[in-house]
């Protein structure tokens, strides 16, 4: 038996000596295979375990939160504690504040209000002898505007009006029209009184002239509106609106930016991140939108640098730059298009290249417009070449969106000549003849050859007047009618 015994306990200690040989030799191989693993990681940063996935969306988190400027933070919070519009019950409320309305006459009427003349009886103003400005309202029926509208526009609009408003004027802040007060009644209507502005012409009337722009004048008007654009963006504000049709003139033909029921906040400040606006409509009446704008949420700070890019296009053309109706045909394909078929400075068009860049992040910012030559260079050079002559600086060029051109006329006798710029080494990096496509811009299958016959521009600046009512009013429903889970979110 204590034979039996020693044989039974040798058997065990064998079965130790192999268990536990076998298990060195599995965690040996597993070290083997994690460190492959982790070698075919190092190789392919695209092959990723789920817990390094998590850690990098963790990580993606808490980077994805930006650094706002602490005066940028300061004035958005001013922004906000300023008061939104004062509430009444009737429009007899109205008259006890001083301010009246005269209904004889509708100065001018839009899709949602109506504008009459107003005015302020100052009991100050009228004992000193001061002649009071002129003054309208603008009655807007709050009942028949779409629920993203409105909410925008009593949540953020009547604030930044307001702000806006007691800015001090300068040759920046000309632009901003005074609000004198805004008034409430329930959720019906909403009346703002401010400056009178001419009925026409309008920016929009002066573009659709026939009668040609003058470049020097272009260039002023442009001055004074990106100007206005900066002060908007130091302060947090994204406009969201800037179109012809929101350009006017006072009393005294100053340009005046209106049109800020859709105006915002760009950034979330608590949460620290840029606060995007939803997907817009494919209608002609955006015809002032970014590509990112029909695509996904995307930030109205940098939608309103192209947006001005639009207006110096028309305002030079006579014509809508894009269509953006058109889902076929990606941006940069419709400019490439469009400076081949239409006479445009060079000075022009290169500004334009750098703000038409399909990945908003790589646009250039206001400041860095105004230092643009565009601004500098003597009016004899902002004479529009040609088609004939501009087509062949064009191919050369590539016009290439998001890549300025390096391609430049002489100073003296007008002769193409190579120009370094700080766009230059960017656009030199790429393949000849490589196409520039943002995020979200799929490769349109287009042959270069028969491009001009297939590429519709936005159309001649006025040809939006020829829709019949009913198309007015469809698209009208379109860009306005948003489905609930489409009203603006913070991201």
């Amino acid at each position: 038996m204590a034979r039996n015994r020693n044989d039974n306990n040798e058997e065990s200690r064998t079965i130790k000596r192999k268990s536990k040989a076998k298990q060195q030799q599995q965690q040996s191989q597993n070290q083997r295979e994690r460190h492959r693993s982790k070698k075919s990681k190092d190789n392919d940063p695209l092959q990723t375990d789920e817990s390094s996935s998590k850690h990098s969306s963790h990580h993606h988190n808490r980077s994805s939160k930006l650094s706002i400027p602490s005066t940028i933070v300061s004035k958005i919070h001013k922004i906000e504690s300023m008061s939104g519009a004062v509430m009444i019950r009737n429009e007899m409320a109205i008259n006890t504040t001083g301010f009246w309305i005269d209904r004889s006459c509708i100065l001018n009427q839009t899709e949602y209000s109506q504008i009459f003349r107003a005015n302020k009886q100052d009991v100050n103003s009228q004992s000193s002898g001061l002649e009071q400005p002129p003054m309208v309202v603008k009655i807007t029926n709050l009942a028949e505007c779409s629920p993203r509208f409105r909410s925008n526009l009593l949540r953020y609009s009547v604030r930044i009006m307001r702000f806006i408003s007691t800015i001090r004027r300068g040759p920046t802040t000309s632009i901003f029209l005074k609000i004198y007060e805004i008034f409430q009644m329930e959720a019906v209507k909403l009346y703002i009184f401010m400056d009178e502005c001419q009925a026409s012409p309008t920016m929009y009337d002066l573009v659709r002239s026939p009668t040609p722009m003058q470049p020097n004048e272009i260039r002023e008007y442009m001055r004074q509106i990106v100007s206005g654009i900066g002060v908007l963006q130091k302060l947090g504000v994204a406009h969201r609106y800037i179109k012809l049709q929101h350009i006017l003139f006072d009393m005294n033909n100053q340009l005046k930016l209106c049109g800020w029921s859709k105006a915002v906040f760009y950034y979330q400040v608590d949460a620290k991140k840029l606060l995007l606006q939803n997907v817009e409509r494919r209608v002609r009446r955006n015809y002032f939108l970014p590509p990112e704008a029909f695509q996904r949420q995307y930030d109205p700070s940098k939608a309103d640098i192209w947006s001005l890019g639009v207006l110096l296009v028309a305002m030079c053309t006579k014509r809508y730059p894009f269509n953006v109706r058109d889902e076929r045909t990606k941006f940069s394909n419709q400019w490439r298009d469009f400076v081949r078929k239409h006479e445009m400075n060079v000075h022009v068009r290169n500004l334009c290249n750098r703000i038409f860049s399909i990945d908003p992040k790589n646009r250039i910012e206001c400041d860095r417009i105004l230092a643009d030559r565009y601004f500098d260079v003597p009016t004899t050079k902002l004479i529009p070449l040609s088609i004939k002559a501009s087509t062949e600086l064009i191919e050369r060029e590539s016009s290439r969106i998001g890549a300025i051109s390096a391609v430049d006329l002489g100073q003296s006798d007008g002769q193409i000549m190579g120009k370094t710029s700080d766009n230059e080494i960017q656009a030199t990096t790429m393949a000849e003849g490589e196409e520039i496509v943002g995020e979200g811009e799929e490769v349109a299958d287009v042959d270069a050859n028969t491009t001009e016959q297939r590429i519709q521009d936005g159309g001649a600046v006025g040809e939006e007047e020829n829709l019949t009512a009913e198309e007015m009013v469809t698209e009208s429903q379109m860009a306005e009618n948003v489905a609930p889970e489409e009203e603006e979110t913070k991201a």
